[in-house]
């Protein structure tokens, strides 16, 4: 069973700011700092206030995330907008908005890359990965951490490039490569230890103690989770807290320690619910339920699975629900109810099709597999077998290969097909042994063991059971144990050996005995828990409904309170209201009085000024009749002054035009002496920019030139050896061909004698045989030597004819023709003479006509060969009747020593020989061919080779 980590991923998100503590008190100091300071101060301190928010509840964290980009983007803070959109995209990713979270992220890309933050646009290309491997899309999650990579390994992000190889090392444990998941796992402690970050390490641990869990070595794991632990990480940082008692869980299912497990497993539970992250919840609930199944608790693992499964229906949560009903079928299957079992195995499959969930697809196959093969219907299990390998070698889903087959080889020796049954365990076992995974080398040793025995192979039977044994008790993987026993109780029953095949025997009943007892055992202390859990959740919950009741007085009370109160204020501020207005009437009425007295006075003095008033008035008759005149006098100046002003401001407009175009001109004259000077400095800038870039170029050149001679000398030395070389492997193959084919001839030869001489039929037919091998022998030398001389392009080139070329291969293979009753038709049409490598021509003619021979139809078997011009060269078409080939090995024909049928009894050089040969001469072929219907083969070459 593979762990995964849902913990510690806010951790591992984070880990760029500060070495973390993420405590109530630093929120509140960093909600301080926030409210205190300003500008970009205030961004970061913002952003520093979001991560922090992140590692407690990321659903505090968006008030903060939203008002540090609205702050950056007025400042135009770049490196603030980065960090604000990269927190936003993780954010986003927790809400489960994988899309929202990739636009953010990308943002968050960009602006740290245009800042030069290396550290944040590594960090965030790293984040971007974590999304597509939390989707199962492996190979773009590999792209995006090979991009981080090459951001930080050489810059100074010690911290970021540990996150970085810590996700690297999930994805190798995900796509089952464990050793490279532990080389990046320690590369990452490696750089962490220096750090002395507690929070780091606490994750680095965490994760070496799952590693060493999946390769089911338990001390080891327990050691790295003790280290873990004794870092003292906050209880405040739920996540890491969160984690690190989920592993203990698993260390403690392991060791059988149910009660404190379940202890353990409520307060995981509550985290999670109180996050409202059911999705996560499921996961929790079917990761234990995946445990308790390995360990043959069905019916807790069960109840795991239904409680999971309700949330996934509610929450419309497809792949948790998949996985939910194949642990359910699959425990079903564990008990005997099959038809449950098959029917969930058949409506998780339908999901996982419908959804694209290939990894539960073939998860799906191998259950209905397994089912089938329970009820003994083996040729509908092989089916369902072959079905879930084809999809787990699709996705590179290693384990389940392994598994599926193992499983295959397991019907294949139900069904008395030992040797192929051996084959698929064989496979199964050097993929177990590639991945690390021991459960599977030893279901593949148990079974190959049980196939030897069969085989009644004791010597092998024993060595591999034997290993099956010890690796099992070496795991503590005990449930195989129920089958390692009876099997080697047969084999030394097999072998005669009586009083070992008994103590096998005791041991079988002990240990069915032992884990009867053991389950029981388990399940009284694992319902004793779940009872006292339950009821102590009861006893919370009436405190709670109590607390509640009380409240809610307290409640009432306040609210009358509050009512009372309001009564008083409105009445106390209804008099202040009242005396308030008494006291504005008092005021008005006092004043009014006042008034009506000072208004009298006013009107007898009044009185005194109009009696004064009529005097004045004869008097100013006067004086108007006087300044009249004077009017008169000025009216006339001042039309005079008038004509003046007039022209005056005539001249003064002109003016003040001429001055304000005199002033633009100045001012851009200005501008442009400005923009001139600012030209002149740039010029000089680029001018020496490209001085230098002038030198670099030189001494580039000068470096390259050099390189270009002592690598021109290097080629040149390289090129004479490999000549040297290809010259001596030459003259040895042909001085090898030469000594192998004396001795070949001399059998022949003997052969002939032997039918005049000999007159024994045994001896005949013996030697018959041995003329048979030697010509396929000889036959086999010619080929090699094609091979070598197609390759040395050493024949002649000269005039040739088509018909001599067929006329020569027909006597070649006179005698097989003439053997097997083969009809061969000649068709040359007038071609007109051309040069070319005759050699060549019968390479290729020779070694179709005997392939169509070897492969000919045993009714009325007929060669057609035939020669044509067409479009500037030479078309040649060799056609039979034969056995044809089957339409998946067509691609694969032309394949050095590759033989398309087991009929096949050629050593697989022809056709890779004629390839050569027609590329020589630059030309082409096309190849078709119907299963038992007959094949097509057509060659062109051109007239001239230039």
């Amino acid at each position: 069973m593979r762990i995964k980590t849902h913990g510690l991923l806010l951790v591992i998100i984070f880990c760029g700011i500060s070495n973390l503590c993420a405590q109530t008190s630093e929120i509140d100091s960093l909600r301080e700092v926030v409210n205190n300071q300003s500008g970009t101060e205030k961004i970061d301190a913002l952003n520093a206030l979001a991560f922090r928010q992140l590692l407690v509840n990321y659903k505090l964290a968006d008030e903060s995330i939203e008002q540090a980009l609205k702050l950056s983007i007025k400042e135009n803070y770049i490196k603030g907008q980065a960090e604000a959109n990269v927190y936003k995209g993780i954010y986003e990713n927790l809400k489960g908005n994988k899309n929202s979270a990739l636009h953010f992220l990308n943002m968050g890309i960009l602006q740290a890359k245009k800042a030069g933050i290396n550290g944040t646009e590594g960090y965030a290309l790293t984040q971007t990965g974590n999304i597509y491997r939390g989707t199962e899309d492996y190979d773009s999650a590999k792209f995006w951490y090979s991009k981080s990579d090459e951001v930080l390994k050489d810059s100074l992000n010690p911290r970021q490039l540990s996150v970085l190889y810590r996700n690297q090392a999930r994805l190798y444990n995900l796509t089952s490569q464990p050793k490279l998941e532990f080389s990046y796992l320690m590369r990452s402690y490696a750089i962490r230890k220096i750090l002395n970050d507690k929070v780091l390490l606490t994750d680095i641990y965490v994760l070496l103690s799952q590693w060493y869990i999946n390769q089911s070595n338990l001390n080891l794991a327990k050691d790295y989770l003790a280290r873990a632990e004794r870092l003292n990480i906050s209880e405040t940082l739920t996540e890491i807290r969160k984690d690190i008692n989920y592993q203990k869980i698993v260390i403690l299912f392991k060791e059988s320690r149910y009660s404190e497990a379940l202890e353990i497993l409520e307060d995981i539970k509550k985290f999670y619910l109180d996050l409202d992250n059911l999705q996560l919840y499921a996961r929790l609930l079917l990761d234990l339920a995946d445990i308790l199944e390995s360990m043959g608790s069905y019916d807790l693992s069960i109840k795991n699975c239904f409680e999971a499964l309700k949330i996934c229906e509610e929450k419309k949560l497809s792949l948790e629900a998949v996985r939910a009903k194949l642990l359910i079928g699959k425990n079903y299957m564990r008990i005997g109810q099959t038809s449950s079992a098959s029917e969930l195995a058949n409506d998780a499959l339908k999901t996982a099709q419908q959804n694209n969930l290939k990894f539960y697809e073939g998860v799906a196959y191998n259950l209905k597999g397994l089912i089938l093969q329970r009820e003994k219907k083996y040729t509908e299990s092989l089916v369902d077998f072959k079905k879930g390998f084809s999809i787990r070698e699709s996705i590179k889903d290693k384990p389940g290969m392994a598994a599926s087959l193992n499983n295959i080889g397991e019907i294949y020796a139900e069904m008395g097909d030992l040797q192929t049954a051996l084959n698929f365990q064989m496979q199964s076992e050097a993929i177990a042994v590639s991945i690390l995974s021991l459960k599977n080398l030893v279901w593949a040793h148990l079974d190959m063991g049980r196939v030897y025995l069969k085989q009644k192979n004791f010597a092998k039977a024993e060595y591999y059971l034997v290993k099956a044994e010890i690796l099992a008790n070496q795991i503590k993987f005990q449930h195989v144990l129920q089958y390692v026993y009876p099997a080697r109780r047969n084999l030394f029953a097999a072998q005669g050996k009586l009083k070992e095949a008994l103590i096998y025997s005791i041991r079988y009943e002990h240990f069915e005995d032992s884990i009867s007892t053991s389950s029981i055992t388990n399940r009284v202390l694992s319902l004793q828990s779940i009872y006292a859990l339950g009821r102590k959740n009861q006893e919370i919950e009436l405190l709670s409904k109590d607390k509640q009741v009380q409240e809610d007085q307290i409640t009432i009370q306040k609210n009358k309170i509050q009512r009372q109160q309001f009564f008083i204020i409105a009445t106390v501020l209804g008099l202040i209201f009242l005396s308030v207005l008494v006291y504005i009437l008092y005021q008005y009425f006092r004043k009014k009085a006042a008034l009506n007295k000072e208004l009298q006075e006013r009107n007898e003095e009044i009185q005194a000024q109009s009696e004064e008033l009529s005097e004045s008035n004869t008097l100013l008759v006067t004086l108007n009749q006087k300044l009249s005149e004077r009017q008169e006098e000025i009216q006339a100046q001042s039309e005079e002054l008038t004509e003046a002003n007039t022209s005056l401001t005539m001249l003064n407009m002109e003016l003040a035009e001429k001055n304000e175009k005199m002033a633009t001109q100045s001012e851009e004259l200005s501008e442009a002496n400005s923009q001139f000077l600012h030209l002149n400095q740039e010029l000089a800038i680029k001018q020496k920019e490209l001085e230098a870039q002038a030198e670099e170029l030189r001494e580039s050149y000068d470096v390259i030139s050099e390189l270009n001679e002592s690598l021109e000398q290097k080629v040149e030395e390289r090129t004479r050896e490999m000549k040297q070389a290809y010259k001596e492997l030459d003259t040895f193959f042909y001085r090898s061909s030469h000594d192998f084919k004396r001795p070949l001839t001399t059998f022949m030869g003997l052969a002939e004698v032997a039918k005049i001489t000999v007159k024994d039929n045994i001896a005949l037919d013996l030697f018959e045989k041995v003329k048979e091998t030697a010509v396929n022998l000889d036959r086999m030398l010619i080929k090699l030597q094609s091979i070598s001389d197609v390759g040395a392009h050493q024949f002649v080139y000269k005039e040739v004819s088509m018909q001599q070329v067929y006329e020569s291969a027909f006597d070649t293979y006179h005698e097989m023709i003439d053997q097997f009753g083969v009809h061969v038709t000649i068709n040359v049409r007038p071609i007109k003479s051309f040069q070319s490598y005759p050699a060549f021509l019968k390479i290729i003619v020779e070694n179709l006509v005997e392939n169509a021979i070897q492969f000919r139809s045993h009714n009325n078997p007929n060669i057609v060969l035939a020669a044509q011009e067409i479009e500037g060269g030479v078309q040649l078409t060799i056609r039979d009747n034969g056995q044809g080939i089957q339409e998946e090995y067509q691609s694969r024909l032309f394949e050095m020593f590759f033989r398309g049928s087991e009929q096949s009894k050629g050593n697989g050089l022809g056709l890779y020989i004629v390839k050569k040969a027609v590329e020589k001469m630059k030309g082409n072929f096309t190849f078709k061919s119907i299963y038992q219907q007959g094949t097509t083969i057509t060659v062109w070459f051109p007239f001239q080779l230039s």
